[in-house]
Formats: C-alpha cells, structure tokens, sequence
C-alpha cells in the first residue's frame, strides 16, 4: 500500500463479532505504532480494538461487540510512522 487506509467494518450493522482492515503504508517503515480504539457516540473512548507495532502492509482484525449497547459509534485508528501521525475514523452501527 502507498498510504495508509482504514477499511470498513464487516459486518456492519453488527450484534457480535467484526472485522476491521487496515493497511500500512511502506514509507512509514518498520514497526509503525499503530492503536484502533472505539470510540461513543459523545465521543468518550471506550477501549482499544488493537494496539502495537505493525510492519507495513494489509491487516485485519477481528472484535466482538456485545459488551456495548445498541447505537452508533466510531472506530479510530492512528498511525505513528517514519512519516509522522495519521488519524482515519469510520463508523459502526450496534444492533
């Protein structure tokens, strides 16, 4: 990949698990910290879906959302490479 992308989550709506795809971009080298959290509606952080350093390329990870009520939220991820901080944000819906 030549950037980074935060794919969307699937499925999505979702009762249970999902997954979320991610890629790194080469030019953010080696070992980029990399944390997916999940984020309210107010916009309060509720957890990490991930967190650690990744190598670049595709990733995906798989989260179980039934410790959450019913409602719409959003997923952050934020990047710390070679190339500095990237933030990209979609959203999930809880049913």
């Amino acid at each position: 990949p030549d950037k980074v992308h935060l794919g969307r989550a699937y499925p999505n709506p979702t009762s249970g698990n999902t997954m979320m795809t991610f890629s790194l971009p080469e030019s953010g080298g080696l070992n980029q910290l990399v944390t997916l959290d999940i984020v309210d509606a107010l916009g309060r952080e509720l957890g990490s879906i991930t967190q650690g350093r990744f190598n670049p390329g595709f990733h995906e990870v798989s989260w179980n959302a039934k410790a959450l009520n019913n409602g719409f939220y959003t997923y952050r991820l934020t990047v710390q490479g070679q190339q500095g901080r990237t933030i990209q944000v979609n959203k999930l819906v809880i049913k």
